[in-house]
């Protein structure tokens, strides 16, 4: 019975210790400060491109850097979630994606290579 008494004495005080300090700030304002995000897309991630007579084709990333990032935006300004939400502008700054198996065009068949970055380009290669 004793130590019945000295869990709920343990429980009532730790219930008392709370109510003097103050509840943990749970609810406190978050900022995500401006900044670039790098992301890896891996293969069945969900990205794919529909070209007219050929189809949908499915996407994965093509590294860029050692740290397998294929894709890379731009947070713009700093996002402080007062309410809940925050709306900032971003941008994507390089975007690296290649198809998931060769593409067959006319016959052959080709490793297709989507990227975005300052000298942007769409490339074709066998």
């Amino acid at each position: 019975m004793k130590n019945f008494n000295a869990t709920r004495l343990a429980v009532l005080g730790l219930g008392l210790g709370v109510a003097v300090l103050g509840a943990p700030e749970s609810v406190k304002a978050a900022t995500v400060v401006k900044g670039t995000d790098y992301l890896e897309s891996p293969a069945g991630s969900g990205n794919f491109v529909t070209i007219n007579g050929i189809g949908t084709i499915p996407l994965k990333g093509l590294p860029f850097s050692p740290l397998n990032t294929d894709t890379t935006v731009e947070r713009q300004a700093d996002c402080v979630f007062a309410s809940g939400t925050c709306t900032i502008p971003i941008q994507m700054t390089n975007l690296s994606l290649t198809t998931v198996a060769p593409v067959t065009i006319n016959s052959v068949n080709y490793m297709t290579c989507l990227s975005k970055s300052p000298q942007a380009h769409l490339q074709l290669g066998q």
